[in-house]
């Protein structure tokens, strides 16, 4: 009869009839009875608080909600809702946050007992995806790029900030409108058609075209759109982004332009222009320089400019060339030997070619053909001597012919001077001053090219000079030292060189360099002063950003230094100080084991085999720890490697410690690369020895190395060959991939999977050493793959 009462109760129990009726439930589900107690609950909520279905049924579900959420869930079961009632609050069971869920809860019955119907759901991953989401609008709206969508017929659906500061429309006056009517894209029928049939067949278009702004500007646009597709492939529109390169095209035919413009200037010079190095060879002559020779420039590039002199006027050459690497400039006669043997005289203008820190790199010459005026000088001498003999009355009408000539030679003296100044350097500007009155200095006249009108801030001619004018320009603070450069080079009858500072008219403020040579009259008085000035701000600019950057290497050289000290240390400390004592800890529990471990009960011995688990496990850590420091100090060892032949050697190697697993592992022929064959080597071993961990569950794990031949990541990164190890184990979210690469960074937790969390970190650290890069793409329960690339 006892036996007969209990199955009766039984079958009165609700308990079977409750998990029947909730466990085919997607969601967390439970049963509560009226006192809160949970009667049965479904996996999907045990999974939920981190515990198993035992551990949460017979519980009050008070107990997992956080105190400021009960009172609305105590009010909200007192109403015994007919209908499912919804509740946002947080559970707390075994996981580290607590978890934001939805309850919805309604009162019912089973067998006639008065129960709730509570279901669970997940609200993490709705409020992550909310969360990206924003995120993605947010990124879209602060863009620099012009940035708009279209429907299926080209009509505006999204328009961002830069594009309405692009186009000057706002996004309520475009959206629903033609995109190509707001843009001002000027096209006929038959652009729009081969426009639209590019979009269809590629699905992708990239151009420069003309668009106007709402004012009518025209603008050149770089644009690129791609077409936009359903899942099921169906065309639902189409993004575009876009930015305005108007300026940018100006500014390169500005610069090509100006280079045109010089290489002209270089090519067509009526005088030679000549440039060696610190050795005396030749890197550049112009054409004309190379005609008067009677040779092409390039078969004077690379010679001695002392092959070119004759025996007799080569020690003068030597003498002068030491002049100039002394610093000091000049001018010279020489006599030089053309290509058909023949002998001509040059005259020679030069000056030392200085680095920042005034070290001689070369120098610079302008030369002229004057064998024909010395031809004219050597016959007028003749012709004078004769003249004097034979006419002895006409000694005066002669002397003033011989002082006009002299002027004559003054004046082409002159332009010449004024020439080879404006040449020496592309856009360099000529002036020339005559010392006309010694006592109002400033009412000198004063001769500007067109380029020191511009470099001044005026347009050519259209102020009158004079040297007034021109220290009204300059800086105040740096007048003073102009002056007293003058006076220095009037005073020591030497050429000057000084950089200043001027301000334009319109306040703007620039960095100049002058270079002067005074001319002095028969008297020895100063007459003229001929000089050449140059925009030098922008090469000042770079010159302090180079030595800024050089103050920043420095600085992190040092930083880098200090760290390889501490890093040292560590690794001495690593090897020395914590492996020896894990490795007696590690013999005396075995000592242990082997002496007393039959005496030690069942309790006794799990503890001390966990002690030996933990002690390996440091000991490994230390050992990673040791292997990531070392990977960035040893120094790299290239050579040629057979990367196919290494892989498959660290796979077998592998395999053999596990041999019962089935393995499908597959190489593909790789190609060679240079680069430290052990360092090499553990990054095979760390990429594979992962896979074949990541792939334990599976009943076949298939493991494949191979090469992606071209790879669009590597468009930026040069000749770069790229390598991958695919598997098809656990995988991993690709949201958490950026912590993939980090020292300690796991993403699975070491009950399912060993690791010390180095060994990634390892394979990032020796690729980049090597001049590539590393990177991941997964999916999770179906597997991963690596990617890592190596200069080729």
């Amino acid at each position: 009869m006892n036996e007969n009462i209990t199955k009766d109760n039984d079958f009165l129990d609700p308990a079977p009839a409750f998990h029947a009726l909730i466990e085919g439930v997607r969601e967390g589900a439970a049963i509560v009875a009226l006192d809160r107690t949970i009667l049965t609950c479904n996996r999907r909520l045990a999974q939920m608080l981190r515990l198993e279905c035992e551990q949460v049924m017979g519980r009050s579900l008070l107990t997992f909600l956080s105190t400021g959420d009960q009172p609305r869930f105590e009010e909200l079961l007192r109403s015994f809702p007919e209908e499912f009632q919804r509740l946002q609050v947080k559970l707390n069971g075994n996981n580290t946050f607590p978890l934001p869920v939805e309850l919805a809860i309604k009162a019912l019955a089973v067998n006639g007992v008065r129960v709730f119907s509570v279901l669970v759901t997940d609200l993490s991953r709705r409020r992550r995806a909310e969360e990206q989401f924003a995120f993605q609008a947010h990124l879209l709206a602060n863009v620099s790029d012009a940035i708009l969508a279209m429907d299926e017929q080209y009509r505006i659906t999204y328009w961002n900030a830069a594009a309405e500061r692009l186009y000057g429309y706002t996004a309520e006056e475009v959206v629903g409108r033609p995109a190509i009517d707001v843009i001002g894209l000027q096209l006929g029928k038959a652009e729009r058609a081969d426009v639209r049939r590019q979009l269809v067949e590629t699905g992708r278009l990239q151009n420069q075209l003309i668009h106007h702004r709402r004012d009518g500007t025209p603008i050149l646009v770089e644009s690129t759109t791609v077409a936009l597709y359903a899942p099921e492939g169906r065309l639902i529109g189409y993004v575009s982004a876009g930015r305005d390169i108007t300026e940018q095209k100006r500014a390169g035919a500005a610069l090509r332009e100006s280079e045109e413009r010089y290489r002209r200037m270089v090519e067509t010079a009526t005088e030679g222009i000549w440039i060696i190095d610190a050795e005396n060879k030749t890197t550049f002559i112009n054409p004309r320089g190379a005609e008067i020779f009677g040779y092409t420039p390039d078969e004077m590039l690379g010679r001695s400019s002392l092959e070119f002199m004759v025996p007799e006027d080569v020690p003068l050459g030597k003498a002068r060339l030491e002049d100039r690497r002394r610093g000091q400039g000049g001018r010279h006669d020489y006599r030089m030997r053309r290509k058909d043997g023949s002998i001509c005289w040059i005259h020679s203008r030069s000056r030392p070619i200085l680095d920042d820190e005034g070290r001689y790199q070369g120098a610079l010459a302008m030369f002229s053909d004057i064998t024909e005026r010395k031809r004219a000088e050597d016959e007028i001498a003749r012709l004078n001597a004769e003249l004097e003999q034979r006419v002895a009355d006409r000694t005066t009408k002669l002397e003033n012919e011989i002082a006009e000539r002299k002027q004559a030679e003054i004046a082409l003296r002159k332009r010449e001077t004024t020439l080879a100044q404006a040449g020496q350097m592309a856009h360099l500007g000529a002036w020339d001053i005559e010392f006309s009155s010694q006592d109002d200095v400033n009412a000198n006249p004063l001769t500007w090219s067109d380029e020191v009108y511009r470099i001044f801030g005026y347009a050519p001619g259209t102020v009158p000079v004079t040297n007034g004018l021109f220290f009204a320009r300059v800086h105040p603070e740096d007048r003073q030292p102009i002056k007293d450069a003058i006076a220095h080079a009037i005073a020591t009858q030497q050429p000057y060189s000084i950089e200043h500072r001027i301000v334009r008219p319109d306040g703007v403020e620039r960095i100049v360099q002058e270079y002067a040579e005074v001319f002095f009259d028969e008297r020895g008085q100063p007459a003229r002063i001929v000089g050449a000035v140059q925009d030098i701000t922008e090469r000042k600019q770079i010159e302090q950003q180079i030595e800024q950057l050089n103050r920043d290497l420095e600085r992190q050289a040092a930083e880098l230094q200090s760290a390889n000290t501490e890093l040292e240390s560590f690794s001495y400390s690593a090897s020395h100080d914590l492996r020896t004592p894990l490795a007696s800890m590690d013999s005396l529990l075995r000592v242990l084991l082997d002496d007393y471990g039959a005496e030690l009960p069942e309790g006794g011995l799990r503890v001390v085999r966990l002690l030996q688990e933990n002690t390996s496990g440091m000991y490994r850590l230390i050992e990673d720890l040791l292997a990531f420091a070392q990977s960035a100090q040893q120094p790299l060892k290239i050579q040629t490697i057979n990367m196919t032949e290494m892989a498959r050697q660290v796979f077998q190697g592998l395999a053999g410690v596990q041999p019962d697993r089935q393995v499908d592992f597959r190489i593909s022929e790789l190609p060679s690369a240079q680069a430290d064959p052990a360092l090499l080597k553990q990054v095979w071993v760390n990429l594979l020895s992962n896979a074949a961990k990541f792939t334990r569950g599976r009943a076949v794990a298939r493991i494949e190395v191979g090469q992606i031949v071209e790879d669009p990541r590597n468009e930026m990164e040069g000749n770069n060959l790229t390598y991958y190890v695919r598997d098809n184990g656990a995988g991993f979210d690709m949201a958490e991939a950026e912590n993939l690469f980090g020292v300690f960074r796991r993403l699975h937790s070491e009950e399912e999977f060993e690791g010390t969390g180095v060994g990634l970190a390892i394979v990032q650290r020796i690729i980049v050493r090597h001049g590539g890069r590393v990177w991941a793409e997964a999916q999770v329960d179906k597997g991963a793959t690596f990617y890592f690339t190596l200069p080729e």
